[in-house]
């Protein structure tokens, strides 16, 4: 006897959403609230597969060779190019969902005319009873709404609820930072930009007082003195890593007591914040 099919979750075809679409739906102003409510329930539920890495040939090395020696001991060079997986799924019928993350690394893609980004990064996300395909996403757009929502979500878990400045250390790219700590603490009332190009972050600082919301009450500033600035701080968001060996761009030593420090991007240990 044939077995009923699992519920769907809906008749709609295969959709692929693109950066446009997911920055309307996941917007910081939905997506942190959203997270706030949801992850207490489900991430129990949810399981990460530990990453798997491949390494690609390079179109070069695939070439036929033209030599019948077979005693030549040196062997080619590594290719550049490489492939992630990243899959996680959810044990939770109530949310039954899987999806693998694929992420390509081609380091000769800049050199390219026109040049070509040199990460690109797909997300897929399937039906689990079914296996059905249900949506392609664009990876890199949705790695950094979860950037932005962590942030914010970890500054309303662990700063003061009464805080009121936040320190900005980086540049307008990840100006959405600035309103995750303001969706999580509607308290701030002064935004500090520093950037070690001062004129940068005094137009950094103009830009947000016209497009963040609300901000009638909001002060908005730059900083050229940094460690003068983290001493003023209630949190300290740190969107930039030191390019000189061993310097870290906040030193901890000068936070307020009970301030939160939120540090975005650095990967390695050489990438000092």
């Amino acid at each position: 006897m044939a077995s009923q099919l699992p519920p769907f979750p809906s008749n709609q075809p295969f959709v692929h959403l693109n950066s446009p679409t997911l920055n309307r739906l996941l917007s910081p102003d939905r997506l942190i609230p959203h997270l706030i409510t949801f992850l207490p329930t489900f991430a129990p539920s949810i399981i990460y597969v530990p990453r798997l890495g491949y390494t690609l040939p390079s179109p070069s090395l695939s070439t036929t060779s033209t030599s019948t020696s077979t005693s030549s001991s040196s062997s080619p060079s590594p290719s550049p190019n490489s492939l992630s997986l990243k899959t996680c799924y959810s044990t939770n019928p109530s949310f039954p969902y899987f999806s693998v993350g694929m992420v390509t690394q081609f380091s000769s893609n800049p050199s390219f005319l026109p040049p070509l980004p040199g990460m690109h990064y797909v997300v897929s996300l399937f039906h689990s009873p079914t296996g059905v395909p249900l949506a392609s996403l664009d990876g890199r757009s949705l790695a950094y709404l979860r950037v932005i929502a962590v942030s914010g979500l970890a500054s309303f878990l662990l700063s003061l609820p009464t805080s009121q400045t936040l320190l900005f250390i980086g540049s307008g790219e990840n100006a959405h930072l600035v309103t995750a700590h303001r969706i999580a603490r509607p308290s701030i009332n002064c935004i500090i930009v520093y950037n070690p190009n001062f004129s940068k972050a005094h137009d950094f600082a103009r830009e947000l007082s016209s497009r963040e919301p609300d901000c009638s009450t909001v002060i908005f500033d730059y900083a050229k003195d940094l460690d003068q600035a983290i001493g003023m701080a209630d949190i300290v968001c740190c969107a930039a890593y030191s390019r000189t060996t061993n310097v870290p761009i906040v030193k901890g030593k000068l936070l307020k007591p009970g301030a939160h420090l939120d540090l975005v991007g650095s990967f390695t240990y050489e990438m000092k914040q």
